[in-house]
């Protein structure tokens, strides 16, 4: 799973998505949330709901809540999924 959600997330080029891509980039992020314990809604694609999981992950993690996921926000969220899946407290699995 976190494979296809690396290969599929493009992280911060400075170009925006195409439309058709944002939807699946918000699953994937609300995917990731909900694996570290941050998004309690469904998979959905619906970025309203997931905007709050991001903000308190970015406030948790000292980087600026700001809700977007940039560069910075996106490492952290692979960083954490890397270290709760060595240490086996990853809490969606």
């Amino acid at each position: 799973m976190y494979d296809e959600i690396g290969r599929q997330v493009s992280v911060d080029t400075g170009m925006p998505p195409a439309d058709e891509y944002m939807e699946t980039i918000y699953k994937h992020v609300q995917a990731c949330l909900r694996v570290l314990g941050f998004h309690e809604g469904g998979i959905d694609g619906n970025w309203r709901e997931t905007n709050a999981a991001v903000i308190r992950f970015q406030k948790e993690k000292g980087l600026v809540p700001e809700g977007k996921v940039g560069r910075k926000t996106w490492t952290a969220v692979l960083i954490e999924l890397a270290r709760q899946m060595n240490d086996g407290s990853l809490s969606g699995t």
